[in-house]
């Protein structure tokens, strides 16, 4: 038995060096791969941030030029004829230099598919305007108008909310009284009850 024992020691003072090289290679590794998801993690922040600061400025500019469009009741031009004081506003997010992956696909998708959003909302006051409505005043037109561009603004500061909150960041600080949220819905329940279906 003595022999045995013997021969054990041998063979784990042979083996420890190789066993200890072999603990150092897996801590070590870990730790490389921990540094790198940990830096990985910190410059995804940085992405996310980077892309709710810019974006949601400029979705929070989309919102007020939605109100425009939404206080607008027009003027009377030509012929008597009503016409709009402001122009449609319009919103690319192609021209944004952002990681979109930095954000969840959900809210990536929302923000993409704005542009969208506008022509379809466009096409619904053109079709008011030609199918439905009849100048001088074009009422139903610009009660279209009003209506589509209220639910943009209420959809873009929704999103707008959404992404800074993903990011971390405080809601826009109030500097004046401007509640989007409750502006635009307020506007939406005023003007759905006024909607033609063309």
């Amino acid at each position: 038995m003595d022999a045995f024992w013997q021969g054990a020691w041998k063979f784990l003072q042979v083996i420890s060096p190789a066993l200890i090289g072999l603990f150092g290679v897996v801590v070590g590794g870990w730790v490389t791969v921990w540094r790198e998801r940990k830096a990985d993690a910190r410059k995804a922040e940085k992405e996310t941030t980077y892309l709710a600061a810019i974006i949601g400025g400029e979705l929070d500019n989309f919102a007020s030029l939605c109100a425009d469009v939404v206080d607008d009741r027009g003027y009377e031009g030509e012929r008597g004829y009503t016409m709009a004081r402001t122009s449609l506003p319009n919103f690319d997010p192609s021209k944004f230099d952002v990681d979109w992956r930095s954000i969840p696909s959900g809210d990536m998708f929302d923000i993409l598919d704005l542009p969208y959003q506008i022509e379809f909302a466009n096409s619904s006051i053109e079709a008011v305007n030609h199918y439905s409505d009849s100048p001088p005043d074009f009422e139903l037109t610009f009660a279209e108008r009003q209506l589509q561009y209220a639910r943009l603004g209420l959809h873009a500061t929704e999103i707008a909310i959404r992404i800074r909150s993903i990011a971390g960041q405080k809601p826009r600080a109030k500097t004046y009284e401007w509640d989007p949220i409750s502006r635009f819905t307020a506007d939406i329940k005023r003007l759905e009850p006024l909607k033609q279906v063309p």
